[in-house]
């Protein structure tokens, strides 16, 4: 496990699960130190091979350019310029797709996550139910990329 010291009093922590040929990181954003273990032992157990903790949606960005990120999990409640100041970031520059929770109860709150970029959302914060929407998003990308540079592709000329 590798610990990122952020100037904020934020740590980044990296833990990785041997598994699968073509290892899937996933980039967990959550400044609530109670909740953030859960979150990362479930992804890790259910959704990816490795997780990158971050603190704020500061040392997420930090997080981005350090590593190869297949996905970020963030929390909707972020201080800072929070989950949509991240999303917003990355997506400037075509980043990984983002999943959001604690987005809130009501549909607009969603509905405003998915216009500004976001991959899904879900209102509360359950590890598992996190995991699975994670899971769906990954495969979505990896299919479309496969589709993208399918060896069955032939070009007529």
């Amino acid at each position: 496990m590798t610990v990122l010291r952020g100037g904020s009093g934020h740590d980044q922590v990296v833990a990785s699960s041997p598994r699968a040929e073509e290892p899937i990181t996933i980039l967990l954003v959550e400044d609530d130190l109670g909740l953030r273990p859960s979150i990362a032992a479930t992804l890790l157990r259910g959704a990816c091979d490795r997780v990158i903790e971050a603190g704020s949606a500061e040392l997420a960005l930090y997080a981005c350019g350090a590593h190869a990120v297949d996905l970020i999990a963030v929390s909707a409640q972020l201080p800072g310029i929070g989950a949509s100041g991240l999303c917003t970031e990355l997506q400037r520059g075509g980043g990984p797709p983002i999943v959001a929770y604690r987005v809130g109860v009501d549909a607009e709150s969603h509905i405003r996550w998915l216009s500004s970029g976001g991959a899904d959302s879900l209102s509360g914060d359950d590890p598992v139910l996190l995991a699975g929407r994670c899971r769906s998003v990954l495969r979505r990308v990896r299919s479309s990329a496969a589709r993208r540079v399918s060896p069955w592709h032939h070009h007529l000329g």
